[in-house]
């Protein structure tokens, strides 16, 4: 997947200074230019789709963002300590 979005300009790779082994994926201008295109979308679809909730439902949604955040970082952690 990272070859073809290099492939098309999207991102690109660096070796990472302090370890040769790591390779830092960074996105382009073009990149950079289609994740506020994508951010956008998201952010009208979320609007579109909070509306239809009520303030009840609308607490519980955030959260359940609030708590799928913290267990993508408990993730993010351990995947970094293992490193």
């Amino acid at each position: 997947m990272i070859d073809s979005m290099e492939k098309k300009g999207i991102v690109y790779r660096k070796t990472d200074i302090e370890d040769r082994r790591k390779v830092m994926i960074n996105l382009t201008e073009k990149g950079e230019e289609y994740y506020e295109i994508l951010k956008k979308k998201v952010e009208e679809t979320q609007a579109s789709t909070t509306d239809l909730l009520d303030e009840q439902d609308l607490k519980e949604y955030k959260a359940c963002i609030k708590k799928e955040i913290s267990i993508l970082k408990k993730i993010d952690s351990k995947l970094n300590a293992k490193e």
